[in-house]
Formats: C-alpha cells, sequence, structure tokens
C-alpha cells in the first residue's frame, strides 16, 4: 500500500474503533455486574462473559497502567485524585 492509502485505512479504523467504543454502554454494563455481585440481579455466565469482554474493549486494563507515589504525596489526595481521573475516564465512554 501507498504511504497515502495506508495513513487513509488507519484514519478509517480509528474511527470505527472509536464508534464501536462509543456504543459499548459502559455505565450500564457495570451497573449489570454490581447487580449480580449484590444479589439483585442474576446473569448467566455467558452475559457475564460478554460484559467481560465488552469492557476489556472499551476500558484500560487497570493491570497496564502503573502508578506511582511520592513518598511525600499525601494518600487520600492521590487516591482521590485517581478517583477523579477514572470518573473523567467513564463519563467520556
Amino acid at each position: 500500500m501507498k504511504p497515502a492509502i495506508n495513513k487513509a485505512f488507519e484514519d478509517e479504523m480509528r474511527r470505527r474503533i472509536e464508534e464501536v467504543r462509543k456504543g459499548i454502554k459502559i455505565k450500564e454494563t457495570v451497573a449489570a455486574l454490581q447487580d449480580c455481585v449484590e444479589g439483585v440481579r442474576e446473569l448467566t455466565r455467558e452475559q457475564i462473559r460478554a460484559a467481560e469482554i465488552l469492557l476489556k474493549k472499551s476500558m484500560p486494563d487497570l493491570k497496564e497502567i502503573e502508578h506511582k507515589v511520592d513518598a511525600n504525596t499525601d494518600l487520600a489526595e492521590y487516591l482521590s485524585k485517581a478517583r477523579d481521573r477514572a470518573a473523567a475516564r467513564t463519563t467520556q465512554h
């Protein structure tokens, strides 16, 4: 492929991936899983697996995110900022 065609193809693929990610209802999926954990709602094994796959496709894997905390960092402040960043990412989807 020529570079211009390759670039156009990559751009189109990124756009499509982003559309799919936006279509995944993260809040509803997490709420359903939470209800299952709390015994409010029953989910089949297949539904739980499907939710896992959707969340992996739409959210970053927290195992891959490295958190570094300076010894002088106030832990409560650090956790508050981390929670705010996570909430911001969730509301973007």
